[in-house]
């Protein structure tokens, strides 16, 4: 039995209906021709009266045309078989030990509904649930998404999301702080999202039991550490569904210079200094380094101090250098010619000279600062100069420690929501098996108002 997707259109009927009465109902109208009458006539010609007669058969196949046009329009489907279905599940560590009921539930609803062959495919990732998405959606024009996340807004319609309906017992890393001074110490932040009310939480070789904050909240846990190493292992102890949020990794490292331009350096010290700070971005316990003009601009902070120098040549000779940091792997040697200050500061430390003259001069009282006394354009073109400048930042800029941590954090499970797929997933299935059946239609209405075009001609030419 067909079913109509515009059934408003049928009211287009009642006219057509009329219309065929109008048609059928009735006599022929009397026509006066010339006679003789040679024979009497026996008896009178009995009246003809009125009864339902049927048209032309060209007129029928008009309006069997225009029947068929009407019905068309009101475009009418019919029951189909079987389609085609894939379940795709989201088998992501998130999703670990959550789908196992859903997707019982799935199969026996596809199950019900005659589709017991339908197709599962596990994703491990997000981009592997849209490339899965995708691929049935091109083959069968529909899927059945398994999963805690949203549907991936660029796969298109089609798509039946059934969100896990288990709780997920989880107690998991919300973020990790840790410092080296003045008291090594420790803070861990913990999400619970469980009925646990106490577990142990180890800080390397540290363990101590802690309370847990109510299901669904947060909260931190501050604590001393014998010693900072520069690997510390961070775990809570607990059996839960979702062991990756569990433990981490810290490890110490070095906090980068967050660098200031007070003063405009050359144009090639101001690229070496941008890329710097893009290679080795500074942290949260990085300390400022500003490159200043001045002494005395720089006070009491760590600096880069590039004055400007006199047009005094640099003499020609050996350039003589100390065992410094600032002086490793750069080969002065490529430095021919420079323009050099006169004098250098009093109680700075030099570190690379020529002729008598400073070029580069160092202090780490009451900071450390670097005093840069040559300019040099051909040395700026070697890769020597980027190498002297990286020393630069990296020695004038020594920070505290920064501490990176390793692992998965601050994974949050909402509580399921309710079932409400079922309902969708039967309206997809049923839109799905439903064929329509207006083309089919539409051609019989053609080919109908072809032939009765036919038939009309050629009775007009007998005529």
């Amino acid at each position: 039995m067909p079913t109509f997707l515009s059934p408003w259109w049928l009211t287009l009927l009642a006219p057509w209906a009329a219309l065929l009465l109008w048609i059928m109902w009735g006599r022929r109208q009397r026509q006066t021709v010339p006679f003789l009458d040679l024979w009497p006539r026996e008896e009178a010609q009995q009246e003809r009266r009125r009864a339902f007669e049927p048209p032309p058969l060209g007129v029928s196949l008009a309006l069997l045309a225009a029947l068929l046009a009407i019905v068309a329009l009101a475009r009418p489907v019919v029951g189909g078989g079987k389609i085609g279905l894939t379940v795709v599940v989201d088998h992501s560590p998130r999703m670990a030990g959550r789908f196992e009921s859903s997707l019982q539930d799935i199969q026996r609803e596809l199950q019900s509904a005659g589709l017991s062959d339908a197709t599962v495919v596990y994703a491990p990732d997000a981009p592997g649930v849209r490339r899965a998405v995708r691929s049935a959606l091109d083959e069968a024009g529909a899927a059945i998404l398994l999963s805690d996340t949203p549907t991936p807004d660029d796969v298109g319609a089609g798509v039946v999301r059934v969100a896990p309906n288990a709780v997920t017992q989880n107690v998991g890393l919300v973020s990790i702080g840790m410092r080296a001074t003045p008291v090594p110490a420790v803070m861990v932040r913990v999400r619970n999202d469980s009925s646990n009310g106490r577990i142990e939480l180890v800080v390397g070789t540290t363990r101590q039991w802690i309370d847990l904050p109510p299901a669904g909240s947060e909260r931190s846990y501050f604590g001393d550490m014998g010693e900072v190493t520069e690997r510390t292992d961070v775990e809570l102890i607990v059996a839960d569904d979702f062991p990756a949020d569990n433990a981490a990794l810290v490890r110490r490292t070095r906090a980068w210079p967050r660098v200031r331009l007070d003063s405009a350096p050359s144009p090639a010290a101001a690229r070496v200094i941008g890329a710097y700070a893009i290679l080795r971005p500074p942290s949260d316990s990085s300390p400022l380094l500003r490159v200043v003009s001045s002494i005395e601009d720089a006070r009491d902070t760590p600096a880069i101090v590039v004055p400007a120098v006199d047009s005094v040549p640099m003499q020609t000779g050996t350039i003589l250098t100390d065992d410094h940091p600032v002086n490793i792997e750069i080969r002065w040697d490529v430095l021919a010619s420079a323009s050099v200050a006169p004098v250098a500061p009093p109680g700075w430390q030099p570190v690379a000279s020529a002729g008598g003259r400073t070029l580069l001069a160092v202090r780490q009282n009451p900071a450390r600062r670097v005093w840069i006394g040559f300019v040099s354009p051909e040395f700026e073109r070697d890769p020597a100069f980027v190498l002297l400048w990286t020393n630069l930042l990296d020695w004038a800029g020594t920070g505290g420690d920064a501490f990176a941590v390793d692992g998965v954090l601050n994974v949050k499970f909402d509580a399921p929501p309710t079932p409400a797929w079922e309902e969708e997933l039967q309206s997809m299935l049923t839109e799905r098996r439903r064929r329509s059946i207006v083309p089919v239609v539409a051609l019989l209405a053609l080919l109908s108002l072809a032939a009765g075009a036919v038939l009309w001609n050629r009775a007009a030419d007998a005529r």
